[in-house]
């Protein structure tokens, strides 16, 4: 499972990230801030960032300081191979 986040919202969100039609893109949350934060650390790893730097950006931004165990898992073992696969059987065109 991943974590608390729907793995379609997941699925929808790295589609449209790693999408060349949607560049440039901005990335933003109101109240969601783990999720945020886990989708991009998983946009960051399909741009082949270290884990260290991917877990010391989420820390940074994540809102008073409320890391959740459970994120970091979630970012460093995620299948991305399935998860994109997915995508680009759905049409998706992936940069």
């Amino acid at each position: 499972p991943l974590s608390c986040i729907p793995e379609q919202l997941v699925r929808r969100a790295l589609g449209a990230l790693t999408s060349a039609a949607s560049r440039p893109i901005l990335v933003h949350c109101i109240n969601g801030q783990q999720t945020t934060g886990c989708i991009v650390g998983l946009l960051r790893r399909v741009d082949k960032w270290a884990l260290s730097a991917i877990f010391e950006e989420y820390r940074r931004h994540v809102t008073g300081g409320r890391v959740r165990a459970l994120d970091l898992q979630l970012i460093e073992t995620c299948r991305l191979d399935e998860l994109l696969a997915d995508e680009e059987g759905e049409g998706s065109s992936s940069r």
